[in-house]
């Protein structure tokens, strides 16, 4: 699983793209060392793409995930998950349910328009695709650095 992802100070967004096969240990480990960087605790909104990883794993350890946002993730921030397919949209819900039961700002949409709109963004969808596809970081857990 990689993680890639750029700080947009200027918005206070943090833009993340996962891809790959889903693996908790690996989140783990690199948000872990997002975490550490200091721009993180500048961050308002985070929009996380998700179109090009397999999360049906994650289901089995959603518990487990919404424990780990809850005990470590401690900035409040909205995010917004950014989806492309039935599996991962019932699993995208079912851990936006848990976590806004415990009072996170999470939402879910299909469309790069939609995102900048419920994330109140400035850019069009064309500049966030190639926003997208030119993150400048990209965690490798394996190696533990960034």
């Amino acid at each position: 699983m990689v993680i890639k992802f750029q700080f947009y100070k200027e918005t206070g967004l943090l833009v993340m793209k996962y891809s790959g096969s889903w693996s908790f240990q690996d989140y783990k480990d690199q948000f872990n060392m997002i975490l550490k960087i200091p721009e993180f605790k500048q961050i308002k909104k985070v929009l996380s793409d998700v179109t090009e990883i397999n999360l049906e794993s994650c289901y089995k350890e959603l518990d487990a995930l919404v424990k780990f946002r809850e005990q470590h993730v401690k900035s409040k921030y909205f995010n917004v998950h950014l989806i492309s397919n039935s599996a991962n949209t019932a699993i995208i819900h079912l851990y936006h349910q848990q976590l806004r039961e415990k009072g996170f700002e999470y939402e879910y949409c299909s469309t790069l328009e939609q995102a900048l709109t419920l994330l109140n963004l400035p850019y069009s969808a064309f500049e966030m695709g190639y926003m997208l596809e030119h993150l400048e970081h990209d965690v490798d857990s394996k190696n533990k650095s960034i």
